[in-house]
């Protein structure tokens, strides 16, 4: 239900200047980047791409990255790409970074075959304020009811008439 957040929420950022954050930060940072490169849609000329070349340390060695997990991904040239920076052991970093593509895989499989069977609409596709998808769900369901007893309505209607 993140589309019925309100301009996609707030920030870390605005919550601290205003002091509503107390506590440590996480120890790990998750961060999605979107679709990145490729084609504009609008068939215009980039002045610029994207490239993988090293481009040499982002941070100095005496700022270590203070991060036990970060996670960093983007689809680029049409590929779901992740890069994962580890304080954890090796072989920790290895369990992790193969769960995560198994829970990556499962997710994207679901959604696959969701899309075949014709996606999954949410009360925000609607513009519907104050009611859950479950609400919706409901509505949904009797309304498939309904058309349903309405078509069969209409074809016993139609053997009548044809007769």
């Amino acid at each position: 239900m993140l589309r019925a957040v309100p301009n996609k929420g707030i920030g870390y950022g605005a919550l601290h200047q205003a002091g509503n954050l107390t506590g440590e930060l996480p120890a790990i940072s998750f961060n999605y980047l979107g679709q990145l490169g490729g084609d504009t849609g609008q068939g215009l000329h980039q002045d610029w791409s994207l490239t993988d070349d090293d481009c040499g340390a982002m941070i100095a060695s005496d700022n270590p990255n203070p991060l036990l997990l970060d996670i960093n991904g983007a689809v680029q040239a049409g590929s779901l790409q992740f890069s994962v920076n580890s304080r954890l052991s090796p072989a920790q970093t290895q369990v992790f970074i193969t769960a995560f593509e198994q829970a990556l895989t499962t997710v994207i499989t679901a959604g696959q075959k969701q899309a075949r069977l014709g996606g999954v609409k949410t009360p925000s596709d609607y513009g519907i304020k104050g009611v859950s998808i479950e609400q919706l769900n409901q509505l949904t369901h009797r309304l498939d009811h309904v058309n349903n007893e309405n078509s069969s309505l209409h074809v016993e209607k139609k053997t009548i008439l044809d007769v």
